[in-house]
């Protein structure tokens, strides 16, 4: 199954000689390799034979190392905002014709608005974007970033069941803020975790760094907390002194 990256996505992949092995599996639409210690932890398991395979789940929690599966039925898109699609959107794919994704149930949404949050719907159903119940607007596209996520000890169909009881119950507005809000990022995240899954080595960049019209706010934040952590540092009954 191709994960779906986008052209650009995948060209800048492979200019980053520096990359992690998981970057270069996207932008090959290559399911992606374990890290190291996952890969030398079934090493040993199989070297151990028949006995070791039988005691792989006890090993996992001794050595605190899990034999990860890459779910190939299952493919994860990311894009980040720009200025053409100011806040991206995240959706799951399921066997390439089922997905799901949290839009604002209301479309276009001003910064403004998205501040200060709207009503959220399951992908876009009742707007104007074309969605359904089980299928996501954006489903089949490219995306900046797309991967098969890994799980540790779940089928495929105990996955599946998963991603579509957790969409189906899912309720809450839609919201871009500084603090964590409800948004496709965070439906996303909670079905990922609901559902078993775990997002492989060498793809944390995907999650970007966010809407850029929060960008300054976020600083703003940042050196608020910085500047209260300092004064909580300092001595304060200094400030008496001289009077």
């Amino acid at each position: 199954m191709s994960v779906g990256i986008r052209p650009h996505a995948a060209a800048a992949a492979r200019a980053d000689q520096g990359g992690t092995q998981g970057r270069e599996g996207a932008a090959e639409g290559a399911a992606p390799e374990p890290s190291e210690a996952v890969q030398a932890a079934r090493h040993d398991k199989d070297a151990a034979g028949p006995e070791g395979q039988a005691q792989e789940g006890k090993e996992a929690i001794a050595t605190g190392v899990p034999d990860l599966r890459t779910v190939a039925r299952v493919v994860v898109k990311r894009n980040n905002p720009s200025l053409l699609d100011v806040y991206g959107h995240w959706w799951v794919e399921i066997d390439e014709v089922e997905s799901y994704g949290w839009w604002p149930a209301v479309r276009p949404v001003p910064v403004a608005k998205a501040i200060r949050g709207v009503p959220g719907v399951l992908n876009g159903v009742g707007g104007h974007n074309g969605g359904s119940a089980t299928v996501d607007p954006r489903h089949g596209e490219l995306a900046d970033h797309a991967f098969h996520p890994v799980t540790v000890d779940r089928s495929d169909d105990q996955i599946i069941a998963g991603i579509r009881r957790f969409a189906a119950t899912f309720d809450g507005g839609w919201r871009w803020s500084i603090r964590p809000a409800v948004n496709c990022r965070s439906f996303q995240a909670d079905l990922l975790t609901a559902a078993g899954l775990v997002v492989p080595d060498g793809y944390a960049h995907s999650a970007g760094g966010g809407c850029p019209f929060l960008a300054s706010p976020r600083r703003w934040r940042d050196r608020l907390a910085h500047h209260r952590v300092n004064l909580r540092r300092a001595d304060l009954p200094l400030l008496g002194r001289g009077r």
